[in-house]
């Protein structure tokens, strides 16, 4: 049976935000909330008492705080027209009470910008695993050499189903729902119109599919998933950087946003640089809107690896943004994908109901790097999980890409260092150890099982095998039922 489902990826609806917000239009703020970082030695409580001398009629509350971290969301009943003063007061740091703030806004995954769908038709595994952005990124032949096995990817998105036959088993616990608040990350369908355009459930299906994608070029990493989007794709900046904190707190080594906004936000800033400064690459999609300016976030942000898309034919795909701080280019574009599309050459990735479905988006490309850069991670468990392991890794991605100017004469120095080889980047470096060789000499021994002993209780290691985000006894069992 042939069908089409909608999922049209649209912004965060509150009583006092307007609808979501097209190609256009920049993302609106939430009039009603404010997320700020306290100054150092300044507590919340007291910038609340500050604020209320200064404005007696306004009152704010605390709402959320990010863990072990003096990051506050506060709600906040400020008129219309008071919103640009308080918005430039807290901006400028209150006074020396804060070190920033700002208003919370919308954030989206890009398809829901141009109303993207993914077409549902009856497609194997086999189509999956050998569709066209395998063949040209050579990813079946970098498997002789690395799978991602020891690596995590968080994939931040609208939650996964992973009873789906090419997620199963490839989830680690830790996982968290920010839109329930729960620890069940699940992909759930409410039955209602959320952003009011008419369709429910809309974005249902998305981070499967992106999930999916990361394991297509990196079969053995695993995933941590963490639904920040509802069923109709709906979020904020600060769930975003909830989000993101968690992901960095749980030891990941990947983190793929497949969502983005207009706004460039402080709180998203902080996670972005601590991920950096522990060794997590953060790869973001570019959005779906064509264009340069104004420019999408995390994707444009510094230290993030921001992906354009890009057709059989190395073209940038006519929806993709573009602009100079792009860093690199994958496939997303899948021909005649709005009649019947075509298979070899066309996106393809799971979806909930344990099928598989065509798709085309920069949130299609980004999970093709995120995956990349796992198989590089798993390469080297050596390096220690710091800012210059970022560097390696990004590094070594970016300058393995193909030049493809040829291909895009109107686009030169706006798609980053080129079309990503993730054959040329795997064959850059070894053939990835086996799970439990930390050093890369060849056999597990009592010299990896000092290492693990010295990266006892850590978050941020190669020793800790199994992804539960801590090196603890499990791990050392592994590494001894590896024993050499």
């Amino acid at each position: 049976m042939k069908k089409l489902l909608l999922l049209i990826i649209l912004c965060c609806l509150k009583p006092n935000v307007v609808s979501a917000t097209p190609c256009d239009q920049d993302d609106l703020l939430i009039s009603d909330q404010i997320m700020v970082r306290m100054a150092d030695g300044v507590s919340f409580n007291t910038f609340v008492k500050a604020f209320h001398f200064a404005h007696p009629n306004i009152h704010v509350q605390q709402l959320d705080q990010v863990p072990n971290r003096p990051i506050f969301l506060a709600s906040i009943d400020v008129q219309e027209e008071e919103i640009d003063a308080i918005s430039t007061e807290i901006e400028n740091g209150f006074g020396g009470l804060l070190t920033w703030g700002e208003f919370v806004y919308e954030n989206e995954g890009p398809e829901g910008t141009t109303g993207s769908i993914f077409v549902d038709r009856p497609i194997n595994t086999a189509s999956f695993r050998t569709q066209y952005s395998s063949n040209i990124l050579g990813i079946e032949v970098s498997h002789d050499s690395t799978t991602g096995l020891g690596v995590v990817v968080a994939v931040l998105d609208t939650g996964i189903v992973e009873s789906h036959p090419v997620l199963l088993g490839k989830t680690v616990l830790g996982g968290y729902d920010f839109i329930d608040g729960d620890n069940n990350p699940t992909e759930v369908q409410d039955g209602v119109d959320n952003d009011a355009d008419g369709i429910f459930d809309e974005g249902w299906g998305h981070g499967t599919f992106v999930a999916s994608t990361v394991l297509l070029v990196a079969p053995d990493a695993k995933i941590l998933p963490v639904r920040v989007l509802d069923s109709d794709s709906n979020g904020t900046t600060w769930i975003l950087a909830r989000g993101m904190f968690h992901a960095i707190d749980r030891g990941v080594e990947v983190i793929n946003i497949s969502i983005g906004s207009t706004y460039h936000s402080d709180a998203i800033d902080d996670a972005v640089d601590e991920a950096k400064d522990v060794g997590i690459v953060i790869v973001a999609a570019a959005g779906n809107c064509g264009r340069e300016e104004p420019r999408t976030f995390p994707a444009m942000q510094s230290n993030v690896i921001g992906v354009v898309a890009t057709d059989i034919g190395d073209s940038v795909a006519d929806f993709s943004n573009y602009g100079e701080l792009i860093a690199i280019a994958a496939p997303g574009f899948s021909k005649d994908f709005n009649s019947e599309p075509l298979e070899g050459e066309s996106i393809i990735g799971a979806i909930p109901d344990g099928g598989f479905a065509y798709w085309q988006g920069t949130s299609m490309a980004s999970p093709l790097v995120s995956g990349a850069v796992a198989l590089v991670r798993s390469q080297h468990p050596e390096l220690p999980a710091d800012s210059n392991l970022w560097g390696t890794l990004t590094n070594t991605l970016l300058e393995t890409a193909q030049n493809i100017d040829a291909e895009n004469p109107n686009f030169i120095g706006l798609l980053g260092s080129g079309r990503m080889d993730v054959e040329a980047l795997v064959f850059a470096g070894p053939i990835a150890p086996a799970l439990g060789d930390l050093n890369g000499d060849g056999v597990i021994n009592v010299s990896d099982i000092l290492q693990v002993i010295s990266s006892w209780g850590q978050v941020h290691s190669s020793a800790d095998f199994n992804g539960d985000g801590i090196v603890n006894v499990l791990d050392l069992l592994i590494l001894i039922d590896n024993w050499n």
